[in-house]
């Protein structure tokens, strides 16, 4: 008996298949045996490791010691803190991840009294230039140019603008109003200035606040502030500026006292508040002061 056409093409279609299945099986089996040879030769020593561990071991190495969250180095400072619902104010290189999820020792109220600092560098508590500004537009009639910038991580302080001049002014001095706005979506407006800047021979001046915005830079994400420039000098052009940058300090520590200190190439470290360690002196918070004699490693009683 003859099989039709249909069915020979059918029997060879199931054919090829199983050619197909078993090259396939073939060139994979070999990297297969190789990823399951490492996983089960590893398995000892994983074993052996998460057994000598302890829950605390566990999770210095997923969180890190004063590296990622900075488990171990929030661990030394945190859990003898005298005041048993307490977290400190914890800051990192970039932007809060929530550490205290960590602990599950009900320490649910977030203290501005103790800062904690992860993984950062010595620029991180320092003014920085944080950006440069991007023109957007200029308004001829009014002197007016608008440019903006955005901070990618957090910042707690808004410290000065510095700015350049594109071309030869005729003037000693040049004088701007500068308003500072969150963003397009609202135009709330965070200061208001007056500078004026003595022409210097690399065409740079730079200014600074009298009073820095405090908190300026908080989950913005790429959000864009607005900063418009106004030339208030007679018959001088607003296109004497060509470049902008934003000064300002990541973690600012002016207001603490720093008692502990840790790392090696990053720094992490625990402060107090300047205004809360006079409080603990004068009013004799014992368990406080008890803390501060056990943790600190830094000679901070002057």
């Amino acid at each position: 008996m003859y099989l039709s056409n249909d069915a020979n093409k059918k029997k060879y279609e199931l054919f090829f298949k199983r050619i197909i299945i078993i090259c396939f099986l073939f060139l994979i089996l070999p990297k297969t045996m190789v990823l399951l040879w490492g996983i089960l030769s590893s398995m000892p020593g994983d074993m052996k490791t998460f057994y000598n561990s302890n829950s605390n071991d566990l999770l210095v190495s997923n969180y890190g010691a004063c590296n990622k969250l900075g488990f171990g180095y929030l661990d030394e400072i945190v859990r003898s803190i005298p005041e048993a619902d307490v977290f400190p104010v914890v800051r990192y290189g970039d932007w809060y991840k929530s550490p205290e999820v960590l602990f599950n020792d009900g320490r649910i109220i977030i203290d501005e009294r103790i800062l904690v600092g992860i993984n950062l560098d010595e620029r991180d508590i320092r003014e920085v230039k944080i950006t440069d500004a991007v023109l957007s537009s200029i308004d001829e009639t009014q002197s007016i140019s608008t440019w903006l910038f955005h901070t990618d991580f957090d910042y707690d302080l808004l410290t000065g603008f510095s700015f350049q001049l594109c071309e030869e002014s005729t003037l000693d001095e040049e004088k701007y109003s500068v308003t500072l706005y969150d963003s397009d979506k609202n135009y709330e407006e965070m200061g208001q200035w007056i500078f004026t800047f003595r022409n210097s021979e690399n065409g740079f001046g730079a200014v600074h606040l009298d009073e820095p915005i405090k908190k300026f830079s908080f989950s913005r994400g790429v959000t864009d502030f607005i900063l418009e420039l106004g030339n208030i000098n007679p018959d001088n052009s607003i296109k004497n500026i060509c470049r902008v940058e934003v000064l300002g300090v990541k973690v600012d520590i002016s207001d603490y006292t720093v008692f502990h200190t840790g790392g090696n190439k990053k720094i992490c470290f625990a402060a107090v508040k300047n205004s809360f360690y006079e409080e603990i002196q004068n009013d004799e918070l014992t368990e406080w002061q008890d803390y501060l004699r056990d943790v600190s490693n830094v000679d901070f009683s002057e």
